[in-house]
């Protein structure tokens, strides 16, 4: 059986987690002058990227969001992408959501892809701490700091039987 983690869990995750490492990564990258001005581009570049990603991630989950409907400003882009992510999840019923198809129809459930942009998005979020970590050394201790030590996008037992199925 395939497994999609609760609302709540992507809730939390999006809304707390994914928030609070892009405010300290973005601080650490854009808060202080660096020279190496050709990493900082590549950072927004990802931070871009994850930005359309999780406009990707609200539109699975039934955004209404039209894309052309986006500040010029990529803090406030950032945060409104996250808060359109999490608005919309929140709107779901929590008794649909995750509900896959029956398994004898071999149909994917759209919350599949969810969960597949998800991990993505993760995995971009990896990516913009090293390039951060090159521009400040110190910033994956303050994100433990703040947040814990870090956790897998998904217990890894669940994560091998979604990919399984």
């Amino acid at each position: 059986m395939r497994h999609i983690p609760a609302r709540g869990w992507f809730v939390g995750r999006i809304d707390h987690r994914t928030r609070e490492t892009i405010d300290l990564l973005y601080q650490s990258a854009f808060g202080t002058s660096h020279e190496n001005r050709a990493l900082e581009h590549a950072i927004e570049d990802e931070l871009r990227e994850i930005i359309r990603l999780l406009g990707v991630f609200s539109s699975l989950a039934g955004s209404k969001r039209r894309p052309g409907d986006r500040p010029s400003h990529l803090r406030v882009e950032l945060e409104e992408a996250i808060s359109d992510a999490v608005k919309t999840l929140e709107a779901i019923d929590s008794e649909r959501f995750g509900v896959s198809a029956p398994s004898d129809s071999f149909e994917t459930s759209p919350w599949e892809s969810l969960l597949a942009t998800w991990l993505v998005i993760d995995k971009r979020l990896e990516s913009v701490l090293e390039k951060v970590e090159i521009l400040d050394a110190e910033v994956r201790s303050r994100l433990t700091e703040r947040l814990g030590p870090p956790s897998p996008s998904l217990d890894p037992y669940l994560l091998t039987q979604w990919q399984q199925a």
